[in-house]
């Protein structure tokens, strides 16, 4: 049962039990009851009349004050802040006394949020946080009004706040005093904190207090508090388990040689998006410099919105959506972004290997789309061109059409190249007219001479490239349709080819692909076999990609968190941004201005064997 119908069926059973309602008569009854369940269908029109009509026309009722909150509930639902504020004000001077003035008052700050009147939604919230009886609301309004203070707040509004609030001034010092904190004044923190503390009475701000007591004392300074919020259990927990394994065993390797060691908080979202939210709310009420995590592209993008609010740092190991940058000013993206993996192999294809005309096939899916999108803009930005670009839909096993499309665009080309070697002013009109005869000849010649061609008897040397990004479980598919198809193309992908053994399966089909990765990873280099060893050792299996990707991630932020200065939430973003570039088992780490790795490897399955070429 949500918080809504515990608070409604709260008003209804304290009506129940109350003397002054019992006398409420069964007509008043009736309205107030129907009106509530309106309310409860979100039939807020329907619900306004309700409550409306018991206050104009029984304004005596037993129910009256019960009306007034509701109407007050209803007027904020449907997005009359004012007019809820209103009412609000009015119940407080009629009734100072009512059991329900509580909620009158969480009410209110509510309507002082909406209406970004944030210092009198702090006040209403403090007092009800302070004061409260009903535990479930003053345990919501010390939730609310910490997020406010903490996240939205500035030191100086929190000041003049606790001039005209003397009853609110031991709260508020403190927060006071933790923006200092926050901006690296701790002396000043300190001294003012002293003065406060032993002033807080209510449990929640109270153990707040101590907490940065203990900071500013000393006494909490001895460790690094990290939050891994990964996929431990669900749909990718496999993936999530190896993550974890490989910070782990990076962070036991750090604590051994830092002065400040690192400590993991584990906080299972179990690979769903509303887990993972909830959690962001209690790492929030920590101490932690940063979150490790999440893993998936739309997981990341909705904790690093809350990120952004809670003002933490949220480094994504695995997230490849540029755009998450662009709503949260607290993220990092240690993955190259899908347009950085179609901009940088373009770029190669046109700077490295000369490349003038080029296409491509690609999944119909918003990922694959982004990284065409960015592919086809580079090479033209370059002076190169992308005549034609197919797709094909997720879970497709055949590729005949869209290779018939892409062939027919080739061969039409060739016959352009063709023509205007010898008529370089002809217009398109005068080619399409041509390429018809053209084609009727060759059917007639066909049909003469009996001949039946197969499609894939005609090569296709017209595009130089080929861009052909995929699902690694496409590849088998792929691959030999494509081989099939006879083009004569220097044949590009993504990094779902990095599978060694699949390609290895299909190497008569791909000869010389050049894929882009997010990184390399030589099995016969020296750090990758002593990781390999020291992970067997400590977890009694082998890692996989993932793990070394969090073994490498860790290590790129090692040397911010080696630093003897003072690190915050502010700072920290900062610093991870100005690291030189990194070079890790299996990726390099270069953090540009965005906050996003821009450094792509550029790989070349030959000789059935996988070698970097960038």
């Amino acid at each position: 049962m949500n918080r809504l119908k515990l608070l409604i069926l709260a008003i209804i059973l304290f009506l129940s039990v109350n003397l002054q309602a019992q006398n409420a008569s069964s007509r008043e009854w009736t309205i107030f009851r129907t009106a509530v369940s309106q309310y409860q269908k979100a039939n807020y029109e329907k619900a306004l009349q309700g409550f409306s009509l018991m206050l104009n026309k029984l304004p005596n009722s037993a129910l009256t004050t019960a009306n007034m909150l509701m109407l007050a509930k209803t007027n904020y639902k449907m997005g009359n802040y004012q007019a809820s504020l209103l009412q609000c004000e009015e119940f407080k001077k009629k009734y100072p006394r009512s059991s329900y003035l509580d909620a009158i008052r969480l009410l209110s700050g509510n309507n002082y949020y909406r209406l970004n009147d944030l210092s009198n939604a702090a006040r209403e919230w403090l007092h009800v946080a302070l004061s409260a009886q009903n535990p479930v609301i003053r345990q919501k309004a010390q939730k609310l009004a910490d997020a406010l203070i903490t996240y939205k707040m500035n030191r100086l509004a929190l000041q003049d706040l606790a001039q005209n609030e003397p009853s609110l001034r031991p709260v508020l010092n403190y927060y006071i005093a933790f923006k200092h904190h926050q901006n690296g004044n701790t002396g000043q923190a300190g001294q003012i904190l002293k003065s406060v503390l032993a002033q807080i009475q209510s449990p929640f701000f109270k153990d707040k207090a101590e907490a940065l007591n203990d900071i500013l004392s000393g006494k909490s300074s001895a460790e690094i508090e990290i939050a891994a919020l990964l996929p431990i259990t669900g749909d990718n927990g496999d993936v999530g388990q190896q993550m974890l394994k490989g910070l782990q065993l990076a962070v036991d390797g750090f604590n051994k040689v830092a002065s400040k060691p690192v400590k993991i908080h584990v906080y299972d979202y179990g690979s769903r998006m509303l887990t993972a939210l909830e959690l962001m709310d209690k790492i929030a009420s920590g101490q932690v410099l940063f979150i490790f995590g999440p893993i998936e592209n739309d997981i990341t993008a909705a904790c690093a919105a809350v990120a952004r609010y809670q003002n933490i740092p949220l480094i994504s190991p695995t997230a490849t959506r540029g755009r998450i940058n662009k709503i949260s000013d607290t993220s990092i993206l240690l993955a190259p972004s899908v347009e950085t993996i179609g901009r940088e192999i373009a770029a190669f294809a046109v700077d490295s290997l000369k490349l003038k005309r080029l296409v491509s096939l690609a999944p119909m899916d918003d990922y694959f789309v982004e990284m065409s999108t960015s592919f086809k803009s580079t090479v033209e930005a370059l002076g190169s061109k992308v005549p034609a670009q197919e797709w094909y839909y997720p879970g497709d096993q055949n590729f005949k059409k869209q290779f018939r499309i892409l062939k027919r665009a080739g061969l039409k080309l060739a016959f352009a190249d063709s023509i205007r070697e010898t008529q370089p002013d002809i217009s398109s009109t005068g080619l399409d007219s041509l390429y018809v005869l053209y084609q009727k000849e060759q059917r007639q010649k066909l049909k003469e001479t009996k001949t039946k061609l197969d499609s894939a008897d005609i090569p296709v040397d017209t595009f130089d490239g080929f861009f052909l990004p995929l699902f690694k479980d496409d590849i088998s598919y792929l691959a030999s349709q494509y081989a099939y198809a006879n083009f004569h193309s220097q044949l590009l992908g993504n990094a779902d080819w990095y599978d060694a053994q699949v390609l290895k399966r299909n190497k008569s089909y791909i000869k010389g692909l050049i894929f882009a990765s997010d990184g390399y990873l030589n099995e016969e280099g020296w750090d990758y076999r002593q990781f390999r060893n020291k992970f067997r050792t400590k977890f009694k299996k082998t890692p996989d990609r993932y793990a070394i990707i969090a073994y490498d991630s860790f290590n790129f932020i090692a040397p911010v968190l080696r630093e003897n200065g003072h690190l915050t939430h502010e700072n920290f973003i900062g610093k991870i941004v100005a690291q030189k570039p990194f070079q890790g088992i299996y990726r390099r780490i270069n953090i540009d201005s965005n906050r996003e790795n821009n450094a792509v490897r550029i790989l070349k399955f030959i000789y059935g064997q996988i070698v970097p070429i960038r």
